[in-house]
């Protein structure tokens, strides 16, 4: 991440089964990007922690995170949350009980982006900065679309389309 970090966002637009990025990552390699956000959105300890007895973050955004913003990893996340995959493939023959129990225990395809945008909106200032502002845009943008997506799977269903 540190010597390329538009490497890391280009590996979350890989939601496809047959996705490949220009350096061979593949959609596996999301996961590991996004676990590496994970870490970079929760943000660092601020050096004076009574700042956050008026409610905000105890953590401040790290510079790589700032950086990331600036390079598009909010919109990239967004995107990422309206378009992965599951990853869940059962084998042929698993008997349904099986695979319905694991269905049952895995997270939405979605939670992980999803985590990492909340992380980083924990970190927020008030006023917010460039960078927040940046991320609250995208935000707005991602929310839209999710609303929009909804109510359209939401008229399907009542109509009986899949």
């Amino acid at each position: 991440m540190d010597t390329d970090p538009a490497r890391v966002i280009r590996a979350l637009g890989l939601t496809a089964d047959d996705a490949k990025s220009p350096e061979g990552d593949n959609p596996l390699d999301m996961y590991a990007a996004l676990t590496v956000l994970n870490k970079e959105a929760s943000g660092v300890p601020k050096e004076n922690t009574s700042d956050a007895a008026d409610g905000s973050s105890p953590n401040e955004p790290t510079a790589r995170w700032q950086k990331l913003v600036e390079l598009g990893v909010t919109e990239a996340l967004c995107k990422c949350v309206l378009n992965i995959q599951p990853l869940f493939r059962p084998q042929a023959g698993a008997p349904e009980a099986i695979i319905e129990r694991a269905k049952a225990q895995l997270r939405s395809s979605y939670y992980s982006p999803l985590e990492v945008l909340c992380l980083a909106a924990t970190n927020f200032h008030s006023p917010p900065t460039p960078t927040d502002k940046r991320s609250i845009q995208a935000f707005k943008v991602c929310l839209s679309i999710m609303y929009l997506g909804a109510a359209i799977k939401q008229c399907n269903r009542t109509i009986g389309r899949p």
